[in-house]
């Protein structure tokens, strides 16, 4: 069709598991208790940074993020085959589920990101932020 933009044809990428989910449930996991003092400069080869390379904020957003993947690894892991769509060839074992899984998940990044415009550049990422799995 002429005049009709990529973004009209961005495919709908549900997510398999829930993401809300998959967070509530890593934050269960969480310690509240662990604590953690930063250095406040790092030596990297022979010179040292003047500056943290990270923030504990940010530092926190990743552990927090990496344990959401390890939960969501879980969920899929002890998923049982009728919770799957029956026209889907899922592995029976649970490791190669989970890689079943992730490869199932590379292939909807690429979908995903082959939606992206140039224009997206100017959007905030929340408005086209992918499923979970996609961000793996």
């Amino acid at each position: 069709m002429q005049g009709s933009s990529k973004t009209e044809h961005r495919p709908e990428l549900k997510p398999f598991i829930s993401d809300q989910k998959v967070m509530e449930k890593a934050y269960e996991d969480s310690d509240p208790t662990l604590q953690y003092t930063l250095p406040s400069t790092f030596k990297i080869g022979a010179k040292w940074t003047k500056a943290p390379l990270v923030t504990t904020a940010q530092l926190k957003g990743h552990l927090a993020l990496l344990r959401t993947f390890a939960r969501m690894r879980k969920m899929v892991e002890e998923l049982t085959m009728e919770a799957w769509k029956p026209d889907r060839c899922i592995p029976h074992n649970k490791h190669k589920r989970w890689v079943w899984f992730v490869g199932l998940a590379v292939e909807r990044f690429e979908i995903w990101a082959a939606s992206l415009t140039p224009e997206d550049a100017d959007r905030s990422p929340l408005e086209f932020l992918p499923p979970l799995d996609l961000l793996m």
